[in-house]
């Protein structure tokens, strides 16, 4: 699960991040939530939605990707 915001997000959600993993496991679901690193929080700033950090935000995610997909595999938690 891809959480571009973190695990707990600034905005409103009708059903908070963390309760959705709760209930995904607790019913078998193995789950892995993916928040940005602090290279990708330090190149999005104070407001996720600037377009002036969209090509920094976006280069500091794949590379956040790219070292993170090793780790991932069918089935991994």
């Amino acid at each position: 699960m891809l959480s571009p915001l973190g695990l707990n997000s600034p905005f409103r959600q009708p059903v908070p991040l963390p309760d959705v993993v709760a209930r995904l496991r607790s019913d078998g679901s193995q789950v892995t939530v993916i928040a940005p690193d602090e290279a990708s929080v330090a190149a999005m700033g104070i407001n996720p939605l600037d377009p002036a950090t969209r090509v920094p935000a976006a280069r500091a995610g794949r590379a956040q990707g790219r070292a993170e997909a090793g780790g991932i595999t069918a089935g991994s938690t």
